[in-house]
């Protein structure tokens, strides 16, 4: 998962786009917005968290100084919350 943090002149679908470019090189269409979650109760920093769905649409994949592993995987396999 990449994460990066939003700017309160920007939108949630174009931050994913810039964050996910940023951080694993490739670029994506988001498709949905599929949940948030508040960190408050797990972490002092109280961060919300919002999971998106995207298309990958380009771009090398790889792995930024501050992620360890960058890779795709099958969405059939992907665990989504209900």
């Amino acid at each position: 998962m990449v994460s990066g943090f939003i700017e309160n002149t920007d939108n949630i679908e174009d931050t994913a786009i810039k964050e996910v470019k940023e951080k694993i090189g490739i670029n994506i269409d988001v498709k949905k917005i599929i949940g948030s979650f508040n960190t408050g109760k797990f972490d002092t920093r109280n961060n919300l968290l919002i999971g998106v769905i995207a298309k990958y649409k380009g771009g090398k994949l790889k792995a930024d100084d501050d992620i360890i592993e960058a890779k795709f995987f099958n969405f059939e396999n992907a665990k989504i919350p209900e």
